[in-house]
């Protein structure tokens, strides 16, 4: 999970929670598993940067090609990585 807000997601998922980063290497995770993204992050790592940015960039762009089963709220994107 990659998560952006207030609340510690570990406190609600226990042991289920693994902590998930947009520049670590996508390859990392197993088939058939789950990565939920919130969309500040998703959105922040699929942007494209205007001259003179210089912070990393494209780091979900990998993500592209899968399509979100569920939403959770408004604000967090749930894929299966196949």
């Amino acid at each position: 999970m990659d998560y952006f807000g207030g609340s510690e997601a570990q406190y609600y998922l226990k042991e289920k929670f693994i902590p998930w980063w947009g520049s670590r290497d996508s390859g990392e995770l197993p088939q058939g598993s789950y990565l939920a993204v919130s969309a500040t992050f998703l959105q922040g790592g699929r942007g494209k940067p205007v001259a003179g940015f210089n912070q990393p960039w494209g780091y979900y762009l990998w993500l592209n090609k899968y399509a979100p089963i569920a939403k959770i709220g408004y604000s967090i994107f749930v894929y299966r990585i196949d």
